[in-house]
């Protein structure tokens, strides 16, 4: 995300839009909005110190909002989500052209909207980390959650941080429906206390001791018997926290270990006669497998994997033939091995400049880095994953 700037989001905001949300904060600006011309933010920053404190510091917080949602992914949800529940709304809002004027439009005009799909972009951008983790093999079941629920969520997890951790003695669980079909689940926790400096609305400076909150996102697609977890450890912590979720919110035991089924197939990577397909759509000009992997199936104390790279100039007919030397080389039989991880790389049609490309890692069972892409790359690696029997969904 973009550093904060509000002087540029003034600037890049219609002069209607900016009347409209001065009014309702019910700042008295003599602003002469009639006469403004476009970009020509002067008269407002001239008068921004008439404000009162807390007016100016709401808006701040106003911009802030608005900002994180003019953005590609919170642009695609505040359209799903206006499509959902303000039908009528859709018009106007796509008529506004500029980035930030559609998201200070939902805000203004379409309030619910806003703070919902905000709630979504957030999630969608901590699905893009590292502590994201998806496990399937659940029902194909659409679910009605209650509050009994989610005092048991709520409860779970208060057993399971506080006595490992000594923070999360507090927890609030809010669930939200969302237009795809995916229920989301937030857990708000307590965390360690911390001291930091801040100023009060007189300008001086205090020493404050705050409990603030970390978040555990879980989002249940029934569609796809799926859960997406987002909460920061390894994996001895996600499986804690998938049985937390599946015994109170789903009603229902599952197995401590790996997700029933999974959700990245890679040993047939190994394969001599490997090809990965493309969809012409997509305009890719070359695919390259640049590292994996590799274990073998049963656990040995000896090995636990090896990882061999790639030229990323090697096509994949010399990258096989040069994965099958190597495991000559150490006596290894493919039958007996399976894959961990690859990594890919594609590379796009260029238009005479340098052409584009695109890298992301899969790993078995469960993981792959393509979260943090934009919304177009992200769907062409998805769509490559499936034509080469990586995932089925």
């Amino acid at each position: 995300m973009k550093p904060f700037d509000p002087l540029r989001l003034l600037k890049e905001t219609s002069n209607d839009l900016l009347r409209e949300l001065f009014t309702r904060l019910g700042a008295r600006l003599n602003v002469p909005w009639d006469d403004l011309k476009h970009r020509d933010v002067a008269p407002i920053v001239l008068l921004w110190e008439t404000m009162p404190e807390a007016e100016r510091r709401r808006v701040h917080v106003i911009l802030q909002e608005v900002q994180s949602m003019a953005c590609e992914r919170g642009l695609k949800v505040l359209a799903q989500q206006l499509e959902w529940q303000q039908p009528e709304g859709t018009d106007e809002y796509s008529a506004r052209e500029g980035r930030f004027d559609k998201a200070l439009w939902a805000y203004l005009f379409a309030r619910d909207v806003f703070d919902q799909a905000s709630i979504f972009a957030c999630a969608d951008t901590l699905t893009t980390g590292r502590y994201w983790n998806r496990w399937n093999g659940l029902p194909h079941e659409s679910i009605a959650v209650e509050p009994e629920q989610l005092q048991a969520l709520e409860n779970e997890l208060r057993k399971y941080y506080w006595p490992r951790e000594l923070r999360g003695r507090h927890c609030r669980v809010h669930h939200y429906p969302r237009c795809n079909g995916v229920d989301f689940f937030f857990a708000y926790l307590d965390d360690w206390p911390d001291r930091l400096m801040a100023f009060d609305d007189d300008g001086e400076m205090a020493t404050r001791s705050e409990r603030y909150a970390f978040t555990n996102v879980f989002a249940y697609d029934p569609q796809g018997g799926c859960i997406d977890l987002v909460a920061k450890g390894g994996r001895a912590v996600h499986l804690r926290l998938r049985q937390a979720f599946c015994r109170s919110v789903l009603r229902m035991n599952v197995p401590d270990g790996e997700p029933v089924l999974p959700a990245y197939h890679l040993d047939h990577l190994l394969d001599p006669h490997l090809t990965l397909p493309t969809d012409p759509g997509d305009h890719i000009a070359a695919v390259r497998l640049t590292r994996i992997r590799i274990a073998p199936q049963c656990d040995l104390d000896c090995v636990t994997y090896e990882e061999l790279g790639f030229s990323p100039h090697a096509s994949l007919e010399m990258v096989a033939s040069e994965i099958r030397e190597r495991l000559a080389d150490r006596g290894y039989s493919s039958d007996l091995l399976r894959v961990r991880q690859a990594r890919f790389q594609l590379q796009f049609l260029g238009d005479g400049r340098k052409a584009k490309t695109l890298s992301f890692t899969v790993s078995s069972p469960n993981a792959c880095d393509l979260k943090s892409k934009s919304d177009r790359l992200r769907a062409i690696g998805e769509r490559c994953l499936r034509l080469w029997g990586i995932c089925d969904e």
